[in-house]
């Protein structure tokens, strides 16, 4: 795809600056869009019920999912410093912003823990973040035995929740 080869060429060739403000805007976007969608998911599911099928039924499944239980008690439990600390994770940022809309944090609130946050992200992956990851795509691209271990250890994990979901539902 043309334009994602143009966005991956210019992060990784383009002037520093611009790159950090590109991905600045575009995880500040991406972090609102999900704590919108979890506070309008929740609008719909307080006011309506349960969905009937489509793409609100996938949204309201991801409400009830356990992940998103788990981290709707952390923020509950922790507060609002959950929410600027999730962009140092990899896998958890938007769970962290569609729970953090599930519980309607006022929006003022939340943009204001976002954006220490997306400043951090932004300056990781400006820096050696997109490297790291640019590396770690081409050695599995590249090499048989990465890729088995890349695959092992993602079998590994399924195997260990899958095990640990199990032992929840038979523990009374």
């Amino acid at each position: 795809m043309p334009l994602i080869d143009d966005i991956k060429s210019f992060i990784a060739t383009g002037p520093v600056v611009f790159v950090y403000l590109f991905l600045l805007v575009s995880v500040f976007l991406r972090a609102q869009g999900t704590y919108w969608l979890g506070r309008y998911m929740w609008h719909i599911v307080s006011t309506r019920g349960r969905p009937a099928g489509g793409w609100r039924l996938k949204l309201y499944h991801a409400i009830h999912a356990d992940s998103t239980a788990r981290v709707i008690g952390v923020l509950q439990r922790r507060g609002w410093p959950i929410i600027p600390l999730s962009f140092l994770t990899v896998g958890l940022q938007t769970v962290v912003q569609f729970a953090a809309g599930i519980l309607s944090i006022s929006w003022p609130r939340y943009t204001l823990a976002l954006v220490p946050g997306t400043l951090a992200w932004a300056f990781i992956y400006t820096t050696v973040g997109w490297a790291v990851w640019e590396a770690t795509l081409e050695a599995v691209a590249g090499s048989p035995w990465a890729l088995i271990a890349l695959a092992s250890f993602a079998g590994l994990v399924f195997w260990w929740r899958h095990t640990r979901a199990r032992k929840a539902v038979a523990t009374p």
